[in-house]
């Protein structure tokens, strides 16, 4: 297959601006190697994200942090067969997130917005969360626009993939 359909409806938070998500922080393809067949993640964007509105959380540089764990790891990286991923997942819970948000606060936390069109490309070590929505975003139906709490998001995954030469 080349990938997933995203259909999210963000919840709308009682809170008064965006912050980043608590739970869900995860890399897309359960790689946890450096010569990962998922060479890029492509988020075509279906509809629009408004800021505030539950666009996915990148946890900014956290590729390069990600990719220096399971480089030390050794040549094969994080073997998934021996629960490879789920040490990967518990290394992003325990410390790469709690990492970021100490040393840079807020600023270490960049939620997606874009146009139905946009196209986010993302390494496919960075990571990232889904997010709820802090306000409301209003729509136009044949009564004019409407405001609702939160509007269905839709966004592709691409798994684009290479072959290593022989």
């Amino acid at each position: 297959g080349v990938g997933w359909i995203h259909l999210r409806f963000p919840v709308c938070a009682a809170r008064a601006s965006w912050g980043a998500p608590a739970l869900g922080w995860h890399i897309d393809g359960a790689t946890a190697r450096l010569d990962t067949q998922q060479s890029v993640v492509v988020l075509p964007l279906v509809t629009p994200i408004r800021r505030g509105g539950g666009g996915t959380a990148l946890l900014r540089g956290s590729h390069k942090t990600i990719a220096r764990w399971v480089h030390d790891r050794g040549a094969d990286g994080v073997d998934r067969q021996s629960a490879g991923i789920d040490t990967l997942q518990e290394h992003i819970d325990r410390f790469v997130l709690p990492a970021a948000l100490a040393r840079a606060g807020a600023a270490a936390v960049e939620e997606v917005s874009g146009n139905a069109g946009d196209v986010l490309l993302m390494h496919p070590l960075l990571v990232h969360a889904s997010s709820v929505a802090h306000r409301h975003t209003f729509e136009l139906d044949g009564a004019g626009w409407q405001a609702v709490p939160h509007g269905i998001r839709v966004t592709f995954n691409l798994s684009i993939g290479w072959v290593s030469p022989p």
